[in-house]
């Protein structure tokens, strides 16, 4: 459990963060954050669709896979910057399963600490059970105007970006405990074998005639 989380938890903090200033844009500067949105998100799907092409045609490999992925990418992205009103109604279910996956995630590690015996397991679990919550009041998203839902998905954001970082405390805390009583063990340097030399002689005999 502590090596996977050693390998990501600098992508989680990133998260965290991310979360926390998408969701402060989406709450106190709604009508901008729907302005600059669909364009920013819109280059980027083109870009990765350009680039996803030309590498495969770097490679000399004929991959239908990502040829078809790079096409729908630019589709996508050209599709977002000319209807950008069409796109705002897909956020809701965007950020929605973003929440959904984030809080099975904490579940997952207050699961985890829970086996591991640390106390802080249940504040874990109940992050967890919110921002679930949270991710599927978004993709219901029973409210009226645009900018009242982006408010709404500003607020779950912030949630989960905060209660991101006390899971990141809580697992942080444990590994360190962890490795406190189970310490690496030291590794055995190998010895060194002196090589020896082998001398072959072999015996001749000698006539008596050959002495004199």
């Amino acid at each position: 459990m502590f090596e996977t989380f050693r390998s990501i938890r600098f992508h989680l903090l990133l998260a965290a963060l991310g979360y926390i200033a998408v969701g402060a844009v989406m709450l106190f500067i709604p009508d901008q954050f729907l302005a600059v949105v669909c364009y920013v998100i819109g280059a980027l799907l083109i870009a990765y669709g350009v680039i996803g092409m030309l590498m495969c045609w770097k490679d000399r490999t004929i991959r239908m896979a990502k040829i078809f992925i790079g096409i729908l990418a630019i589709a996508v992205g050209i599709f977002v910057i000319a209807q950008p009103k069409a796109f705002t109604a897909v956020l809701p279910i965007i950020f929605g399963l973003i929440l959904l996956l984030d809080g099975i995630l904490n579940l997952r590690h207050g699961i985890g600490l829970k086996k591991f015996g640390d106390p802080g397991f249940l504040s874990v679990i109940i992050v967890g059970v919110i921002t679930v919550v949270l991710g599927a009041i978004v993709l219901i998203h029973p409210y009226g105007t645009a900018k009242f839902t982006l408010r709404i998905i500003g607020v779950a954001l912030i949630y989960s970006g905060i209660s991101d970082f006390l899971v990141l405390y809580r697992m942080n805390h444990a590994r360190l405990i962890y490795e406190r009583d189970n310490p690496p063990e030291p590794k055995k340097k190998r010895q060194r074998h002196k090589k020896t030399k082998v001398i072959d002689v072999h015996a001749h005999p000698v006539d008596d005639d050959e002495e004199e």
